[in-house]
Protein backbone atom coordinates (compact mmCIF):
# COMPACT_ATOMS: atom_id res chain seq x y z
CA UNK A 1 0.00 0.00 0.00
CA UNK A 2 2.94 2.45 0.18
CA UNK A 3 1.73 5.97 -1.31
CA UNK A 4 5.08 8.02 -2.98
CA UNK A 5 5.05 11.62 -3.50
CA UNK A 6 7.76 12.81 -5.63
CA UNK A 7 8.70 16.24 -6.20
CA UNK A 8 11.39 16.49 -8.73
CA UNK A 9 13.42 20.24 -9.28
CA UNK A 10 13.99 20.33 -12.79
CA UNK A 11 15.35 23.16 -15.69
CA UNK A 12 13.70 20.92 -18.24
CA UNK A 13 10.01 21.30 -18.50
CA UNK A 14 7.49 18.17 -17.75
CA UNK A 15 6.69 17.74 -21.29
CA UNK A 16 10.38 17.08 -21.97
CA UNK A 17 10.38 13.86 -18.99
CA UNK A 18 10.48 10.45 -19.39
CA UNK A 19 7.01 10.01 -19.94
CA UNK A 20 7.26 6.47 -18.44
CA UNK A 21 9.14 7.94 -15.62
CA UNK A 22 6.45 7.40 -13.15
CA UNK A 23 5.93 3.61 -14.28
CA UNK A 24 10.19 3.28 -13.70
CA UNK A 25 9.87 4.41 -10.66
CA UNK A 26 6.70 2.53 -9.20
CA UNK A 27 8.42 -0.75 -10.65
CA UNK A 28 11.32 0.54 -8.93
CA UNK A 29 9.70 0.88 -5.89
CA UNK A 30 7.96 -1.89 -5.62
CA UNK A 31 10.51 -3.90 -5.60
CA UNK A 32 12.46 -2.23 -2.58
CA UNK A 33 8.92 -2.13 -0.69
CA UNK A 34 8.18 -5.94 -2.05
CA UNK A 35 4.88 -5.19 -2.98
CA UNK A 36 2.59 -7.09 -5.66
CA UNK A 37 1.34 -5.40 -8.40
CA UNK A 38 -0.79 -2.02 -8.42
CA UNK A 39 0.29 -1.83 -4.30
CA UNK A 40 2.98 0.80 -4.79
CA UNK A 41 1.58 4.04 -6.44
CA UNK A 42 3.65 7.19 -7.32
CA UNK A 43 2.54 10.74 -7.96
CA UNK A 44 5.13 12.98 -9.72
CA UNK A 45 5.37 16.91 -9.41
CA UNK A 46 8.01 18.91 -11.03
CA UNK A 47 9.06 22.45 -10.12
CA UNK A 48 10.92 24.77 -11.92
CA UNK A 49 14.41 25.78 -10.32
CA UNK A 50 12.57 29.53 -10.10
CA UNK A 51 10.34 28.04 -7.43
CA UNK A 52 12.80 25.98 -5.07
CA UNK A 53 15.18 27.87 -2.98
CA UNK A 54 17.49 26.51 0.08
CA UNK A 55 18.62 29.33 2.76
CA UNK A 56 21.41 31.08 2.23
CA UNK A 57 22.65 29.25 -0.74
CA UNK A 58 22.57 29.73 -4.71
CA UNK A 59 22.01 26.29 -6.25
CA UNK A 60 24.74 25.20 -8.51
CA UNK A 61 22.91 23.90 -12.11
CA UNK A 62 24.18 20.50 -11.72
CA UNK A 63 21.62 20.29 -8.58
CA UNK A 64 18.55 18.85 -9.17
CA UNK A 65 16.55 17.78 -5.59
CA UNK A 66 14.29 15.10 -5.50
CA UNK A 67 12.04 15.21 -2.54
CA UNK A 68 10.41 11.51 -1.71
CA UNK A 69 7.42 11.20 0.83
CA UNK A 70 6.31 7.88 1.63
CA UNK A 71 2.77 6.48 3.21
CA UNK A 72 3.04 3.15 4.50
CA UNK A 73 0.12 1.24 6.34
CA UNK A 74 3.24 0.72 9.02
CA UNK A 75 6.48 2.09 9.47
CA UNK A 76 9.50 -0.65 9.68
CA UNK A 77 11.88 -0.77 12.85
CA UNK A 78 14.61 1.75 12.60
CA UNK A 79 17.51 -0.61 11.16
CA UNK A 80 14.99 -1.82 8.56
CA UNK A 81 13.66 1.60 8.33
CA UNK A 82 17.12 3.03 7.58
CA UNK A 83 17.82 -0.02 4.79
CA UNK A 84 14.92 0.45 3.19
CA UNK A 85 15.09 4.97 3.18
CA UNK A 86 18.93 3.80 1.52
CA UNK A 87 17.40 1.54 -1.18
CA UNK A 88 14.55 4.22 -1.89
CA UNK A 89 17.26 6.87 -2.60
CA UNK A 90 19.80 4.44 -4.56
CA UNK A 91 16.89 3.34 -6.52
CA UNK A 92 15.03 7.08 -7.35
CA UNK A 93 18.51 8.00 -8.15
CA UNK A 94 19.68 5.75 -10.84
CA UNK A 95 16.04 6.42 -12.45
CA UNK A 96 15.66 9.94 -12.23
CA UNK A 97 19.59 10.28 -13.37
CA UNK A 98 20.59 12.14 -10.29
CA UNK A 99 22.85 11.89 -7.32
CA UNK A 100 22.13 10.02 -4.48
CA UNK A 101 22.93 12.77 -2.26
CA UNK A 102 19.92 14.64 -4.00
CA UNK A 103 17.16 12.64 -3.11
CA UNK A 104 15.92 13.26 0.70
CA UNK A 105 13.16 10.68 1.38
CA UNK A 106 10.51 11.53 4.52
CA UNK A 107 8.55 9.37 5.77
CA UNK A 108 4.77 10.18 6.50
CA UNK A 109 3.23 8.74 10.34
CA UNK A 110 2.48 5.31 8.83
CA UNK A 111 -1.51 5.32 8.16
CA UNK A 112 -2.89 2.59 10.15
CA UNK A 113 -6.51 4.29 11.27
CA UNK A 114 -5.64 7.30 9.31
CA UNK A 115 -6.27 6.30 5.85
CA UNK A 116 -9.16 5.13 4.17
CA UNK A 117 -9.14 3.21 0.80
CA UNK A 118 -12.68 3.37 -1.10
CA UNK A 119 -14.02 4.90 2.45
CA UNK A 120 -12.75 1.75 4.57
CA UNK A 121 -10.67 2.67 7.10
CA UNK A 122 -7.77 0.35 7.45
CA UNK A 123 -7.48 -1.21 10.60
Amino acid sequence: MPIVDIELVQDESPDTMAQDLPQRIADGLGEVFETEPAQTWVKIRYHQRAHYAENHSILPDETKPVMVKILKREIPAPDALEEEARRVAETVATICKCPVVNVHVLYEPQGLGRIAFGGVLEH
